[in-house]
This record gives structure tokens, C-alpha cells and sequence, in this order.
């Protein structure tokens, strides 16, 4: 009887050790995977960066930009000076990183864009969209082009498609200032540049002044559809509306740009970005026919360009395939041409039309 409950001690005991093993790498395991849990990816840290910044101005709205266009930048050393941001070494997954960054803020009105860079040295580098697709420079064929300190895309075929506020647009161009200046394809419906009474004319035919036109008014509506979280991304642009006469063979913006409005929230394209989109040789002044070829403008609708004719007070720039100049009074699409910030960072895409580039 004894030896039985000798055994069935040791049993007990032997099973009370197995367990414990168990629980412990239980406990083990647990501590473990919480530990790993509570580590951050990289586009995470950004997510974390810019929340610990808003946080920071939130509490120092002095330091905020002041102006339209104006900029700051706060360093995550800072944010980790002033208890708002754990330091990096804490929140990466890979403890041989050494990662540094800062937020920047723009102020466009009374909205602020908060745009976070950070980098890992060789392990990770925060991608600006402006950058990725500047990447790819073409010298022939379809693609984009750098021409003074511009990028612009050239071609039939090119992939330059952007998801942005629910709707497709296409980037005509990286501006000097690294802004993205982009163009819906959305459909609109046709609206006249402009209807007034015209005194050279004596009725209703337009004015060809874009600074008073109803077009203008037009976009101004259709702009304030974007919610205001969507129009963080957008800066103002200075708006080239100079005319153009009919002969004219000068497509480098010279002409649109002897006349500027400045500080504008959207606007349209101009007629000379259209003839600057063409690979044809034969494409001189966008009036040609031969700049509907090798141009992936050419199929983009029938609208409206930001140009006035010189030439008449009463007519302006459309195209539909090809360019023409036409009656203000008709009807024809306004398209938006946007400036998105410099500092956008890049998410996914290739530019296709099938995966557009995003970016946050």
C-alpha cells in the first residue's frame, strides 16, 4: 500500500513538474509576443510621429506657420525631449536600427498638412511621391520628360494615373518647387468659360477674362465638394492666365505667364500644356492637328483650358481630340488642375490606370 502511494506521489510530482515547464513557456511565449506586439513597422512609426506632433503644436500653436505656404519641421529628437514621442530605439522591430526623422507642417488657410520623413540608414527610407516618380526619366518615347526644372509627361501611353479624394486624376507635371500639379478625368457637366453681355458684340456671347469669369466661379464650387482632410494635400498655385494669339508657337508657359493670378485653390489646365504633351515634331502651335498625335491629352475629354484667345474678347481655348478656340458662351467640361504638397509621402501604386499611384 505504501509502495502505491510512494508512486503515486512521485507521479503527482513529476506531472507538477511537467505543467510548470509548460506554464512557464506559456509565460514564456506570452512576454514574448507582447513584447514583439508592442514594436512598430515603419509606416506605423510615421503614423506615430505625426500624432505625437499634432499633439506638440497642439500645445505650441505659437510655433505653427503663420502664413499660406509657410513651413516648419519638428524633430523626433525634440518630440522625445518633450515626453510626446517614445525614442525610436524603443518602437522599431529591429534593434541594430538606428532611425532619425522629423514632421513637417505646411499651412494652406486654416488647415495644416503634417507630413512625416524617416529614415533607418540602409533598412528604410521614407519615399516622397514626387520622388518616385521622377525616377524614371525618358529622353525618347512615351514617359517623363525633364525639361528645365520641370518633369513633364510626354506620350501616348504614359502612367501617370493618381487615386486622390475619390477621384482619378492624371499628373501633367513635377513643378520646380516639387509640387505635383494633376488634372481630373472625372466627368463633369459642360458649362460656359463665361456668358456675359459683351459690348464688342453687343449680346450675350462672354468675356474672355478669366479673373472675372463664370468658370472660375464654377470650379470654386466644384472644389469645395474636396472635404477639408483632402484639401490639406493641395497648395495654392499662381494661376497663368495670360491670352494667347492663335499664331503663336512659344509653349514653354512664357505666354500663359506674362499674366498671373496669384495664390488660387484650383484652376484649369492652360492650352500650351497640351501642345508640351505631344512627342509629334509636326506639333508647333497647339492649334496643329498633328498634336493630337503621341498625346494621351488628346483623349481625355472635351474641355475647357485656362487660355484666352488674344486675338477676340470674347472667345477661348478648348480641345476635344484636337485644339480649337471657341465662343466663350458654349458649353464644354472644367476639369480640375490641382498643386498637391511637395511632401506628400508615397503608399502603393505604379501609376497605372488599373493601380494609380496613392500616397498620405
Amino acid at each position: 500500500m505504501n509502495i502505491i502511494k510512494n508512486l503515486d506521489n512521485e507521479l503527482l510530482k513529476k506531472l507538477g513538474i511537467i505543467i510548470g515547464v509548460i506554464l512557464g513557456i506559456l509565460v514564456i511565449f506570452l512576454v514574448s509576443a507582447l513584447l514583439l506586439n508592442s514594436k512598430l513597422s515603419y509606416s506605423q512609426i510615421e503614423k506615430r510621429m505625426i500624432s505625437a506632433a499634432k499633439n506638440y503644436y497642439k500645445d505650441h500653436t505659437d510655433e505653427l506657420p503663420q502664413y499660406d505656404n509657410g513651413i516648419v519641421s519638428i524633430s523626433t529628437d525634440k518630440l522625445v525631449e518633450k515626453k510626446y514621442l517614445k525614442s525610436l530605439a524603443k518602437l522599431t522591430k529591429n534593434k541594430s536600427d538606428v532611425c532619425a526623422g522629423q514632421v513637417s507642417v505646411t499651412k494652406e488657410e486654416e488647415l495644416f498638412f503634417y507630413s512625416a520623413t524617416l529614415s533607418c540608414g540602409d533598412k528604410y527610407e521614407t519615399k516622397k511621391l514626387k520622388d518616385i516618380i521622377a525616377k524614371d526619366i525618358v529622353t525618347s518615347g512615351d514617359g517623363l520628360y525633364q525639361i528645365n526644372n520641370k518633369y513633364i509627361f510626354r506620350g501616348e501611353k504614359v502612367n501617370n494615373y493618381v487615386s486622390f479624394a475619390g477621384i482619378t486624376w492624371r499628373i501633367l507635371r513635377i513643378n520646380q518647387d516639387g509640387s505635383i500639379r494633376m488634372i481630373e478625368t472625372s466627368k463633369r457637366q459642360p458649362t460656359p468659360w463665361d456668358d456675359r453681355y459683351n459690348s464688342d458684340k453687343q449680346y450675350n456671347i462672354g468675356i474672355n477674362d478669366y479673373s472675372i469669369s463664370r468658370i472660375k466661379d464654377n470650379l470654386n464650387i466644384i472644389y469645395n465638394e474636396i472635404n477639408n482632410s483632402d484639401k490639406a494635400f493641395i497648395i495654392k498655385q499662381d494661376l497663368c492666365i495670360g491670352k494667347r494669339s492663335r499664331l503663336e508657337t512659344i509653349n514653354d508657359d512664357s505666354v500663359e505667364c506674362s499674366n498671373i493670378l496669384p495664390n488660387q485653390n484650383v484652376g484649369l489646365i492652360q492650352i500650351n500644356e497640351f501642345a508640351l504633351a505631344s512627342l509629334s515634331d509636326k506639333c508647333q502651335n497647339p492649334l496643329d492637328p498633328e498634336c493630337t498625335n503621341y498625346n494621351y491629352l488628346a483623349s481625355i475629354g472635351s474641355i475647357w483650358t485656362l487660355t484666352a484667345d488674344k486675338d477676340t474678347s470674347y472667345k477661348a481655348y478648348r480641345f476635344s481630340g484636337n485644339a480649337t478656340v471657341t465662343n466663350a458662351i458654349n458649353h464644354y467640361q472644367a476639369r480640375m488642375v490641382i498643386h498637391i504638397n511637395p511632401f506628400v509621402n508615397y503608399v502603393s501604386g505604379d501609376g497605372t490606370i488599373n493601380n494609380p499611384y496613392k500616397f498620405n
